[in-house]
């Protein structure tokens, strides 16, 4: 199936971005700033509203780690989701995707915690995911501070955030903490790009090959193997144990085959996993949903998985 036609024009746009650039040519400051600008041109002419936002931070291995909660609604003791933001590693604010946590506290019903972890390249790996994990574990130790049933605390994350949500996962799972699901959208899980579809989709679909060969370079530390499966999940020897799963992909994604082949990993590891891949459409769904026909919404395929 070719690349919807919305899809196409906003692919179209990103390319026009600061003077249309390559990557490779753009300095971290600039692809933050065309990342930011392209997110608030795909979101919302108005942001939703929810119940209650509060901004917090947790203690965590490297200093404190800010948190935002977004509560749909004051019900006490509410079931809740962690949320991990994408942006290949390398974004580092908890605004870009404002949009998407409301929505998806409003969708689900559920207390969502986005994480404001550490980005690269100023703090490489393991920071961000030590971050990631040290907020899960303290929210399962005190999340009634937050109102939170902390017997039904899920965790996605979408694109590098995803990769975060299945290391978690894994991490968690080997810890004793039950999160009651994990949702990996459009998710990073093999950080070789040996895919087909790194050929296939990774020039001229929005995801290039040459941003995530710099955002890669830019997370991982010199010596680290992109195989080692602390980093790539899609390589982890055991995945049994782990949460019901949601695979959620996108066509036309460089990341896509990867997405299926974690799932049917899961599959064999007889894990409760679900997958859908959204025909026709590019990397980060969720961000431009907006603009898309509301037949194959993402969040509510992800309303669905988690009611």
């Amino acid at each position: 199936m070719s690349v919807n036609k919305v899809a196409k024009r906003l692919i179209d746009h990103f390319y026009g971005l600061d003077g249309g650039k390559s990557f490779s040519e753009m300095n971290m400051e600039e692809y933050r700033a065309a990342t930011t600008y392209f997110y608030k041109f795909c979101g919302p002419e108005h942001a939703e509203k929810v119940a209650l936002i509060k901004d917090d931070k947790i203690p965590g291995p490297y200093g404190d780690i800010p948190i935002r909660i977004y509560y749909p609604n004051l019900k006490p003791h509410n079931s809740a989701m962690i949320y991990l933001r994408g942006g290949g590693f390398v974004l580092d604010n908890l605004e870009d995707e404002d949009h998407v946590c409301r929505e998806l506290a409003n969708e689900t019903g559920r207390i969502i915690i986005a994480i404001g972890f550490r980005a690269a390249p100023e703090y490489k790996y393991p920071i961000g995911l030590d971050d990631s994990f040290a907020v899960t574990k303290w929210l399962f130790n005190n999340g009634e501070l937050l109102n939170i049933n902390t017997n039904d605390i899920a965790i996605a994350g979408g694109s590098a955030g995803a990769n975060f949500a299945a290391l978690v996962a894994l991490r968690a799972r080997d810890a004793g903490l039950n999160l009651s699901k994990q949702l990996l959208l459009m998710p990073c899980l093999d950080l070789t790009s040996s895919m087909p579809s790194h050929k296939k989709y990774g020039d001229g679909y929005l995801l290039d090959q040459e941003m995530i060969d710099l955002c890669f370079e830019k997370y991982l530390p010199n010596g680290v193997d992109p195989k080692d499966p602390n980093v790539s999940p899609l390589f982890a020897k055991d995945l049994t144990g782990l949460p019901p799963t949601l695979v959620l992909t996108a066509e036309c994604d460089p990341l896509v085959d990867s997405g299926r082949a974690y799932y049917e990993r899961l599959k064999q590891a007889k894990v409760d996993a679900k997958y859908h891949c959204c025909l026709g459409q590019i990397h980060a769904l969720l961000v431009y949903r907006h603009a898309l026909p509301k037949q194959d919404d993402p969040l509510q395929v992800i309303a669905e998985f988690l009611n």
